[in-house]
């Protein structure tokens, strides 16, 4: 990367720092909701109307704008003190590749064991890692081959952790992946990254029975 696109990133990234550091204090001095359904993330989550793609008034969107799975932990009791019946997590997006997978899994798993203290009503529902497009955010062209890979191996161990720890592990993955097998299908995406309005239907469709059940 040359100097001018560094500091552009850098820049870019302190913009999101400082965004995301506002809406987790507007989230916190929200009022409690007991019950209900929560969608927690980056901005990927942040990015829907969740409440208004399913048509239900008990959803809360508690996506943020570069939020990774350590942030998310680090603010895990803004999300257990709902109580809420559900929790959808989609996270790790912004860990890769750079964070060892096994800090990924340490932050998830802590997130669950604070649910599980504090909020042990709630069916929690981990959802796989999306495919990146060839040009995804803040990375050169190349890099998402090392990206792509990382995510695979990153659902593969949310998928073995819902099956030793009790909860439901959601594959979104595959259905947004392009023909060659590897990245973010075009036709889902806006920026190799995140999703046009006909992504957010696929993901409806794929998650509607568990929201509803």
């Amino acid at each position: 990367m040359t100097l001018k696109s560094i500091i552009s990133v850098m820049t870019l990234s302190l913009g999101i720092c400082l965004s995301a550091y506002a809406q987790q204090s507007r989230y916190d001095v929200l009022p409690v909701h007991r019950g209900g359904i929560i969608f927690a993330g980056d901005s990927i989550t942040d990015d829907c109307e969740w409440n208004e793609l399913f048509g239900r008034s008990d959803i809360l969107n508690r996506g943020i704008d570069g939020n990774t799975s350590a942030t998310v932990l680090g603010r895990v009791h803004e999300l257990t003190r709902h109580h809420a019946d559900k929790l959808f997590l989609a996270i790790g997006t912004n860990d890769l590749p750079g964070t060892p997978l096994s800090t990924v899994m340490e932050n998830i798993s802590a997130i669950v064991s604070t649910f599980r203290a504090e909020s042990p009503e709630t069916k929690i529902y981990i959802q796989s890692v999306l495919p990146v497009g060839p040009k995804p955010m803040f990375m050169d062209m190349g890099n998402s081959d090392v990206k792509n890979k990382a995510i695979v191996e990153l659902n593969a161990l949310y998928k073995d952790f819902c099956q030793k720890n009790g909860c439901t592990y959601i594959d979104n993955h595959s259905l947004f992946l392009a023909e060659d097998g590897v990245n973010l299908n075009p036709d889902l995406g806006c920026d190799d990254l995140h999703l046009m309005g006909a992504g957010y239907l696929v993901w409806k469709k794929n998650i509607e029975k568990y929201v509803n059940e």
